[in-house]
């Protein structure tokens, strides 16, 4: 029993010690993980913000156009948004063909960033789709906006036109695109790559944010 007391010890201060070293890079492991994940959330930040406070509309483009994986990448990020109620009812035309754009051109009066764009892609709602149609406006609104953060990180400009609720333009556009009766247009962006002074800045200066910023009641700035 004596024996193995003393052998007892060294393997109790060798436990202890390995406990203590464990925990001391256990500790340090997660310090290092808070650290990493707050300079992440920081980059992250600021790289959202500068998209979102550097966006411009850009109404004449240059004749290059959009490669198909930058295509790709804008057309897929328009499903990352939130729907009403979770609802798929969004749906996506791309249009690069400016026999088609002409037709938009002749219901939309401001479609003029078609003359020299690549691309404009359409978000039409789904009706029969729908659990929601009355939010279907809201959910194309938030593709949309998903559409332009994306093509702007990707060096690509744009232009937002409204479609909804003008039935001008909503039964013009339909028609141009062979829409079912069902499938209706809400809204579409052109894009491209913007020529030299051709973009106007679609932020706000902070003094005007800030006196549009309330908090709890309409006095409360």
């Amino acid at each position: 029993m004596k024996k193995i007391y003393i052998l007892s010890i060294p393997l109790a201060l060798a436990l202890m010690t390995g406990c203590a070293a464990s925990t001391a890079v256990s500790s340090a492991s997660a310090a290092g993980t808070t650290a990493s994940t707050a300079v992440q959330e920081e980059n992250s930040y600021e790289t959202v913000t500068s998209l979102m406070s550097s966006q411009i509309t850009t109404r004449v483009f240059t004749g290059q156009s959009i490669s198909d994986d930058d295509e790709k990448k804008i057309l897929t990020s328009a499903f990352y948004g939130a729907t009403s109620g979770g609802q798929q009812a969004r749906e996506i035309i791309a249009v690069d063909d400016k026999s088609i754009m002409k037709q938009i051109q002749a219901v939309h009066p401001w479609a003029q960033s078609l003359d020299t764009a690549p691309l404009v892609i359409v978000i039409a709602g789904n009706q029969a789709k729908s659990v929601y149609p009355e939010n279907l406006v809201q959910d194309t609104s938030i593709a949309a906006q998903n559409i332009v953060l994306t093509a702007s990180s990707l060096g690509i400009s744009t232009n937002i036109m409204s479609i909804y609720p003008q039935e001008k333009r909503m039964e013009g556009i339909q028609s141009a695109l062979q829409l079912p009766d069902t499938v209706v247009p809400y809204i579409m962006v052109s894009m491209g790559y913007a020529q030299e002074d051709t973009s106007s800045s679609g932020s706000a200066e902070k003094e005007d944010t800030d006196a549009m910023i309330h908090y709890n009641t309409w006095s409360e700035n």
